[in-house]
């Protein structure tokens, strides 16, 4: 079915700490009374349901284990133990997962309402430890804030020359507290993009000697020295911080993460190794990721990835926003991958929602099981990590050079503006049009402007979506809304 829909009210903007979405059908509702420009506004601001999830999540532990404390203001002398005494920072909580004073079956809490300056590094559980570890908040106000960012002091700041207008700060973990505010657990400079009074700024160029316009950087990898062009020091101008190549979570099996916000950095939101299995996220949002280099290969940086054979691993109801590449991965080589599910969240001005990218070749085991259900997808393509020349990838749902089989479903969706299509399919250094056949799609709704194509590369434009519905597969039962919905 086609319906015909346009209006031109603003787009609301995306309340930070609030991991949570609208229904199907609510916002169905809101399509027929507003036309999809008042629905994709106010996506953000709606209400998900706790209703049950497609896949079971892990089970909860039987066997209590003990609660920490992580606040800004507590010492790291402390024990952690209780809310009067708390540790104070993410440092402190890592060195007791690894040396196994935190360790599965407790629980990790860490105070709303203010930021922690670092990044989340638990580790495996012994072998035969089937108990849960759970990281979530405790107190009042918004979601505590995971940050790698680091924030230069006025004393950081160096000028390369008198009048060069090429500032420098060391942001080698030595000069923190002095030259710069933040996270402490690296040295590097590689960083993704600059975060000036709240606005991305993403000019990465090649070199110093590159620099021209006001906010460009220079971060090699490898340095620990970042330069920027600025026409005055640049903590004069405002509050500037810097996103470094430390991914903010390194998931691990048996773990639960829950209420959190994970914010600012150059790598990946959440990223795990290999077969990690048995995983929830709920109820948390990802926003400001990507953009550092990766040797290669480029500029990177996704909301959540699955990689390698993950297994039974759920993503529900959480915002992911404003990251370079895509808002969920699926990605690796062989496999198997299994019961992945993404469920009930919200994604905004990321450069894709969904991907999969498996290596191994047909005799391998693949991705069995894996689902991208009810969620609300919108500007896709259309953020700060948008590249003119990676064209067609602005899309919804992307598939790269599969080589493994695939068993997905693409169901219960809104996929609201994307800058190219719905569905991108790589193969080689170009696109086709076949969408994979272990791909069951049905049930979602297409809002796109007149003339956007529903696959890249294909002939079905999206007033034209009679004809490819009746593919094997393709869109079943699926609503397509012909208009901009900004």
């Amino acid at each position: 079915m086609t319906l015909d829909a346009s209006s031109g009210a603003p787009r609301a903007a995306v309340p930070a700490d609030t991991p949570q979405g609208p229904t199907r059908r609510g916002l169905l509702g809101a399509l027929a009374a507003a036309g999809a420009a008042a629905a994709a506004a106010g996506l953000a601001d709606a209400v998900l349901p706790a209703g049950p999830a497609s896949a079971s999540p892990p089970a909860p532990d039987a066997a209590p284990g003990r609660t920490f404390h992580v606040h800004p203001s507590g010492s790291d002398d402390a024990d952690g133990l209780s809310p009067t005494r708390p540790w104070r920072s993410l440092a402190r909580l890592n060195l007791a997962f690894a040396e196994q004073q935190v360790r599965h079956g407790d629980t990790v809490l860490l105070a709303r309402g203010r930021v922690h300056p670092g990044v989340l590094r638990p580790r495996e559980p012994a072998q035969g430890d089937d108990r849960l570890l759970t990281i979530a908040a405790y107190g009042t106000g918004s979601a505590p804030r995971v940050s790698a960012f680091k924030t230069p002091t006025a004393a950081g700041w160096r000028e390369t020359a008198p009048g060069s207008g090429r500032w420098q700060v060391d942001l080698a973990a030595t000069g923190a507290g002095s030259d710069w505010l933040g996270d402490a657990s690296s040295s590097t400079a590689n960083v993704g993009f600059l975060k000036v009074n709240d606005e991305i700024r993403a000019y990465r160029r090649g070199s110093v000697a590159d620099l021209r316009g006001q906010w460009e950087f220079a971060s090699p990898a490898g340095s620990t020295v970042l330069t920027v062009r600025s026409d005055a020091r640049p903590d004069t101008l405002g509050s500037v911080q810097a996103a470094v190549d430390d991914p903010l979570v390194l998931g691990v099996s048996q773990l639960v993460l829950r209420g959190l916000h994970l914010v600012g950095t150059g790598s990946h939101g959440y990223d795990d190794g290999p077969g990690v299995h048995d995983v929830l996220i709920e109820h948390c949002t990802v926003s400001h990721v990507g953009g550092s280099e990766l040797p290669g290969a480029g500029r990177y940086g996704n909301g959540v990835q699955i990689w390698q054979a993950g297994q039974r691993v759920t993503v529900r109801r959480c915002v992911i926003t404003d990251c370079w590449d895509t808002a969920t991965t699926v990605q690796g080589w062989d496999g198997p991958w299994s019961a992945i599910v993404f469920e009930q969240n919200v994604v905004l001005r990321c450069t894709q929602a969904f991907e999969v990218w498996t290596r191994g070749g047909p005799a391998s085991p693949g991705v069995l099981d894996c689902r991208f259900v009810d969620n609300v997808c919108h500007d896709v393509g259309l953020g700060w990590g948008a590249r003119a020349q990676q064209v067609g990838r602005g899309s919804h749902v992307v598939f790269y050079e599969l080589e493994t089989p695939v068993s997905i479903e693409v169901t219960g969706n809104v996929f609201g503006s994307s800058r190219d299509a719905v569905y991108y399919v790589g193969a080689g250094a170009g696109a086709t049009a076949v969408l994979p056949s272990g791909l069951s799609s049905h049930d979602n709704v297409v809002v796109q402007p007149r003339g956007r194509p529903i696959v890249w590369d294909g002939p079905w434009t999206v007033q034209r979506s009679e004809s490819f519905s009746t593919g094997p597969g393709r869109e079943a039962d699926s609503t397509f809304v012909v208009g901009d919905p900004r």
